[in-house]
């Protein structure tokens, strides 16, 4: 189960990006990306949401009123704007290895680690050529036996019986999992924040369908039932309504049951309808 944190006097607004943010961080820390390298993404993502959202009409939008707009200082808005356009599609501005690659990552290309073109095996302590001395080096500040428990949580690193540590892997790779899904996660993620933010600002008649059902304490014995029982029904309203849109739609790219290819024009508009199940504990 996890512990949430009450963010107690904090305003609804903070507590709803925690409990954003909050899952995201798992799944972040769960490959690999560090707290330095979603920051920068997010610093970015509010220089973008400033420039193209918040624009007035007539008016050119300066680095200053997106200074204004989103807290950051006049430098890191123009690095933002200008750097990481000229140069983002060289790929090297998103090198933001967490600190347990940067330790393999100098384990496996400083020669003093190594021997024949190998990495060698490290005792924890030592001036020199130690695993502590390595992470002091590569880190930036982590605490060594923090570095270590995180290379063996990963696999990319064991003990021997003799205390040394060896590398085991040529690179920190703290999980494995679909790209395909994580592609998925972006886009339907996306998709549902923009509807909350369409029906946040136009409530009643102009908001767009968003619901869902929740019941707590549901006994145990019922959940795969319901689970069941839900996913066929949805099943059915998936594919009916799939049916119908593609019965009443020009051939479009697409990715659902029934897409076309076309070499046409894209349609002018896109629809997308999202169904979910989710289990938890009498906590969520």
């Amino acid at each position: 189960m996890e512990k949430t944190t009450q963010m107690t006097g904090a305003s609804l607004i903070t507590r709803m990006l925690y409990k954003i943010l909050r899952p995201l961080a798992k799944i972040l820390l769960t490959h690999g990306v560090s707290g330095q390298e979603a920051i920068e993404v997010l610093k970015l993502a509010y220089v973008d949401a400033a420039e193209q959202d918040f624009q007035i009409p007539g008016k050119r939008m300066s680095a200053q009123r997106i200074s204004v707009l989103t807290g950051f200082n006049h430098m890191d808005v123009k690095r933002l704007r200008v750097d990481y356009r000229a140069e983002e599609a060289s790929g090297e501005l998103w090198d933001f290895n967490n600190r347990a690659a940067a330790v393999v990552s100098g384990w496996v290309n400083n020669a003093v680690y190594q021997k024949d073109g190998n990495p060698i095996d490290l005792p924890m302590e030592g001036e020199e050529l130690s695993f502590t001395a390595l992470v002091k080096e590569c880190s930036g500040g982590s605490t060594p036996y923090a570095v270590l428990d995180e290379l063996l949580r990963a696999g990319t690193v064991k003990q021997t019986l003799d205390g040394d540590i060896c590398l085991r892997l040529k690179v920190y790779c703290p999980h494995e999992s679909d790209e395909k899904m994580l592609e998925l996660m972006g886009e339907q993620s996306s998709d549902l924040l923009k509807i909350y933010g369409h029906n946040i600002n136009h409530p009643n008649d102009q908001s767009i369908l968003q619901q869902v059902i929740k019941y707590q304490q549901i006994p145990p014995e019922l959940v795969d039932s319901f689970k069941r029982l839900s996913e066929e029904k949805m099943m059915e309203a998936l594919l009916e309504l799939n049916a119908w849109l593609f019965k009443h739609s020009s051939p479009i790219k697409g990715s659902g049951v029934g897409a076309v290819e076309s070499s046409e024009a894209e349609a002018e508009r896109t629809v997308i309808l999202g169904l979910y199940f989710y289990e938890g504990d009498a906590s969520d």
